[in-house]
């Protein structure tokens, strides 16, 4: 979506999470709030002049495979494969206009006991967020 509210320029932005696992809830909060503020606006707890939602949709793609009777598994369990998405809401704090929309989603194939975000996932969420946010446009300062 492009941006509807064109003259506007924010200063200020608050973010929050919403149907998101608690424990990508750091994560994806802590990767959008330090890209976003790449583009010159500053995050702040109250009276955001623009508010941001993030939030979680999970789609499962994991195919049912037959098991044999005679097969012992000591947990349940086994390879999950799943859409993972995020939607990028960011609505007018002083009129809640939706002012931009988009998201950001990726497959993943897990197996049973594997943590899901350990090692490169920051980056990964970094890159995702700044191509999401690639034509949302920086902060422009008014002519003194």
């Amino acid at each position: 979506m492009e941006i509807c509210c064109a003259g506007k320029h924010y200063q200020n932005f608050s973010v929050k999470a919403e149907n998101m696992p608690e424990f990508l809830r750091p994560l994806m909060l802590g990767n959008f709030q330090a890209v976003f503020s790449e583009k010159g606006l500053n995050p702040v707890a109250e009276a955001a002049e623009l508010r941001v939602t993030l939030r979680y949709e999970q789609e499962n793609i994991t195919s049912d495979e037959p098991r044999d009777d005679f097969e012992g598994h000591l947990s349940p369990g086994g390879k999950v494969r799943y859409l993972a998405i995020v939607h990028v809401e960011m609505r007018d704090g002083d009129t809640d206009k939706l002012v931009w929309s988009g998201h950001i989603q990726r497959i993943h194939d897990v197996d049973a006991g594997e943590y899901m975000h350990a090692g490169k996932a920051s980056s990964a969420l970094q890159n995702a967020f700044r191509a999401l946010l690639n034509k949302f446009p920086a902060k422009v300062y008014p002519d003194i």
